[in-house]
């Protein structure tokens, strides 16, 4: 016998000789009663459970002011790391799809619920401790995993109870060590936002290992080979399979921060290559001439003459289109005004390669005047890839699906090589982090002269859709680029109950594009001759393109256009007030209701505001304009005072009121 066969029998022996951990019970009685009564009047429940039925979780989270769960796969698996991410991904997911999803993020928020998936082999026991604030406790135990099946008698289960402190105090430790040594935590993020399986850097187990900057895993080597994984997650175990590290010859894989940035940048790469065969990007090349008045999109004429019947068609399905954000919750009126904004800058995104070239060949300013980045970011659920597909569709007819790129794309030289390929129309990219953002988007933001070494005057925009977690911009790039701010969103019912949507996406055509593009030829020809004949300031483009495109939308519906539809400058994309309103509206509520945050020097004209973190207070910096000159102390901001009265539109004074409550 080999030596290490000798140590794997070894092995067996004492595992087989471990002593098991049995509770001695006394039999009381048997009882009938409902899943309800069996929970009730308690307060906070730990539970541990294999297969379970969310709906139901729904429903008997309920009962409770807090709760904790610990999610483990009731199949046997080796707990493999390949196995642990592909389980951790699909339990993400269904999640995710579950209508509850919204319900159980929320509570995530408010600190009244805590989630757990295993990392490890968790113990087969289905636990559920409850207790009350008046010292009652209750441990509820069995072979019921938490669903209503299992507690609704519609199955054979084995379920008993035990009140009082002993039995709770009892499996309250073996919970804690389940809790401390085998599961990860799910964010809000992981169930709120659906995680990209091709990214997994938002995984429980990704999380743990930042926190902890090194893990150590350990593979059950004897865990019965046939049986498949559960929850159709094999498929995916094996695709993690290939890019995860090799466990050690003792089975151990030691697990860092950095291995988990080698794993991410593996996965892209196999995304890469798997792409073009998965899902097919259309990469438009649309090309014009001013001065002819002539436009191609894929090599065909590029129709410039389009019915009026299509045209107003199209202008009333774009309206019905903005009508549905009042379904939204938020300030669907900003919302509104914001995509409007956001459509315009798209719409004449194709001149900016025309007009920023002519600039620099008259000296004039090009990078602000003439954006070509541009960035939707706010809440999830808001619309924003829907709206970045509807106009991509407009401007060029492109489906949904074959008009962005995914977040893995996203990368200097890929952007770079898409924007010598893609002609005139804007390159789209999707969900783009805030990390991915600040490595490939800055610097190409901020030092941006593609095109001027080579001439090309008809490279497309760049635009970007973000979540709420890309909201901290440099001035650099408040300057530079477009960026509209979504403070709504829809719930989960509602998008299923959305029909609007799918009826425009549809149904929408190129044809009021097509008008607009017409129109706009004219307006772009007499601009570029205007730079160069004088020494006047950069035409506006953006308050020219919503000119054209509020005549167009006036001549098909009449003088009943929504407030959002009207004249919009260069100012009401790049003033100060406007990149800064989020702040100004932050500040306002601050002051508002609670001053004792704020301190006024007027002898030295200062005002500090006490944003409560350090985190916060640098955040604050970056984002007010230089006109503050604002700094940083610790948690603080200080600011002049003069210029935030002016600024903010408030007079920072106390009244008697104010210092009777100091007082007290």
């Amino acid at each position: 016998m080999k030596k290490s066969e000798e140590q794997m029998s070894m092995l067996r022996n004492e595992e087989e000789n471990k002593k098991l951990q049995v509770v001695q019970f006394e039999f009381s009685e048997g009882l009938e009663m409902d899943w309800q009564e069996l929970f009730s009047g308690f307060d906070t429940i730990h539970a541990i459970t294999y297969s379970s039925g969310l709906d139901f979780t729904a429903k008997l989270l309920s009962l409770f002011e807090n709760a904790e769960i610990l999610f483990g796969c009731e199949q046997v698996m080796s707990y493999s790391l390949h196995e642990v991410m592909a389980f951790q991904m699909k339990l993400s997911e269904r999640i995710f799809m579950n209508k509850s999803a919204e319900m159980l993020a929320d509570r995530i928020e408010v600190g009244t619920l805590k989630l757990y998936v295993a990392r490890e082999e968790l113990s087969h026991e289905k636990i559920y401790l409850l207790s009350a604030k008046d010292g009652r406790k209750r441990v509820v135990f069995g072979s019921a995993n938490m669903s209503l099946h299992a507690f609704s008698a519609r199955q054979r289960e084995n379920i008993g109870f035990v009140d009082g402190e002993q039995a709770y105090s009892w499996y309250k430790k073996i919970y804690q060590d389940l809790k401390e040594t085998c599961t990860d935590e799910i964010p809000k993020r992981a169930i709120a936002v659906k995680i990209d399986e091709d990214a997994p850097e938002e995984l429980p187990i990704v999380r743990t290992v930042r926190a902890k900057k090194i893990l150590e895993i350990v593979e059950n080597q004897q865990a019965e080979p046939e049986i498949k994984f559960a929850m159709n997650v094999s498929g995916l175990a094996e695709k993690y399979r290939a890019v995860v590290p090799k466990p050690n010859k003792n089975g151990k894989i030691v697990l860092s921060s950095e291995q988990i940035t080698t794993i991410s940048k593996k996965i892209i790469r196999e995304k890469e290559k798997q792409t073009t065969n998965k899902r097919k990007i259309v990469l438009p090349k649309f090309v014009f001439d001013i001065e002819r008045r002539e436009a191609t999109l894929n090599g065909k004429s590029f129709h410039l003459s389009p019915e009026p019947e299509s045209i107003r068609n199209d202008a009333e399905l774009f309206i019905q289109y903005m009508k549905g954000y009042e379904r939204f919750h938020g300030n669907y009126e900003e919302m509104q005004r914001n995509y409007f904004n956001f459509l315009n800058w798209m719409f004449c995104s194709p001149f900016m390669a025309v007009l920023r070239d002519t600039a620099s060949r008259c000296g004039k300013e090009y990078s602000f005047s003439y954006p070509v980045f541009g960035l939707i970011c706010g809440n999830s659920k808001g619309g924003k890839s829907k709206f970045l597909a509807l106009c991509m569709k407009m401007m060029s007819g492109i489906n949904e699906n074959e008009s962005s790129f995914a977040v893995n794309h996203f990368t200097k030289t890929v952007v770079n090589n898409l924007r010598n390929e893609v002609r005139g129309l804007p390159i789209v990219f999707n969900d783009i982090v805030k990390k991915r953002f600040d490595e490939h988007a800055v610097e190409m933001i901020k030092n941006d002269i593609f095109g001027f070494e080579e001439d090309d005057t008809n490279y497309p925009a760049v635009a970007i859709s973000a979540n709420s977690d890309l909201k901290v911009f440099s001035s650099e790039i408040r300057r530079r680029m477009i960026i509209c701010r979504i403070n709504g969103a829809i719930t989960n019912m509602e998008i299923r109950k959305d029909n609007i949507t799918q009826k425009v996406m549809k149904n929408i055509g190129t044809a009021l594009y097509c008008e607009y593009f017409r129109r706009m030829l004219d307006i772009v020809f007499q601009m570029t001759e205007e730079m160069q004949n004088n020494d006047d300031e950069s035409p506006d483009i953006l308050q020219k393109s919503s000119e054209i495109l509020c005549s167009i939308l006036y001549e098909c519906l009449g003088s009943e256009l929504p407030q959002y539809v009207r004249k919009i400058s260069l100012m009401d994309y790049f003033s100060e007030k406007i990149v800064s309103k989020h702040i100004v509206d932050f500040i306002r509520m601050a002051w508002n209701t609670d001053k004792k945050n704020f301190q006024i020097d007027k002898k030295n004209n200062l005002l500090t505001f006490n944003a409560g973190e350090t985190y916060e207070a640098k955040r604050l910096e970056k984002e007010l304009p230089e006109s503050l000159f604002p700094k940083q102390v610790r948690e603080c901001v200080i600011m002049n005072l003069d210029s935030a009265r002016e600024f903010f539109g408030l007079d920072f004074k106390t009244n008697v009121f104010d210092k009777l409550k100091k007082i007290k």
